[in-house]
């Protein structure tokens, strides 16, 4: 798996000219704006994002054990 970034980043504003997250045949890119005018304003989100057979949950530790945890509580 690779992690690839290419951002700045200050207090109320996140470029992100370029993310990607690859694992094999399987990627996710992302680009675009994330600002906050203010601290009590929300953050505001413009980005654009191309998945290709991407599974989120490669990249989640702990992953195998939490199954089993909620399986064993829903059981």
């Amino acid at each position: 798996m690779q992690l690839k970034l290419d951002a700045t980043l200050s207090a109320q504003r996140i470029e992100l000219r370029d993310l990607q997250a690859l694992a094999g045949d399987a990627h996710a890119q992302l680009s675009g704006l994330i600002t906050h005018a203010a601290s009590d304003a929300p953050w505001g989100f413009k980005l654009d994002a191309a998945l290709k057979d991407f599974d989120p949950a490669l990249w989640w530790p702990g992953r195998d054990e939490l199954a089993v945890a909620q399986q064993r509580r829903a059981g």
